[in-house]
């Protein structure tokens, strides 16, 4: 007997408690247990993604709503005869009967300048080259 009425229980391990306390169940827990965390930690990854392609898709929907609505307000302003006759005016360069059409044209810059004297090196080093 032990001190205080304790007593050792001296008989081998058996059953479940045994197969439960082995090292190869052990590994077997710890796989699984990483397993898991790796599925919620990817599960986790996509959600986030996922949040961020939703974010996307609706700015994207808010900048082509916009883009309809400027559209729609262009044809519009197309429909009118003014608008038909600004647009065409542009696009054909046209005048109304008993108008002209001028082109003004800018001066350009003189682009001839004297020509330079060469030094003895620039002559020299030209007379190598291909150019």
């Amino acid at each position: 007997m032990t001190p205080f009425g304790l007593q050792r229980n001296t008989q081998p391990k058996t059953g479940f408690k045994n197969m439960m306390q082995s090292t190869p169940i052990f590994w077997l827990t710890i796989l699984v247990i990483v397993l898991l965390g790796r599925g919620a930690v990817m599960t986790f990854i996509k959600e986030r993604e996922t949040a961020k392609l939703a974010q996307d898709a609706q700015n994207k929907l808010i900048d082509l709503n916009n883009r309809e609505k400027v559209l729609n307000e262009k044809i519009s302003y197309l429909k009118t005869p003014e608008g038909t006759e600004t647009e065409l005016r542009g696009i054909y360069n046209a005048a109304k009967p008993g108008e002209s059409v001028v082109l003004i044209i800018d001066a350009k810059a003189s682009t001839t300048t004297s020509p330079q004297q060469k030094t003895w090196w620039q002559k020299f080093f030209s007379f190598f080259s291909k150019n």
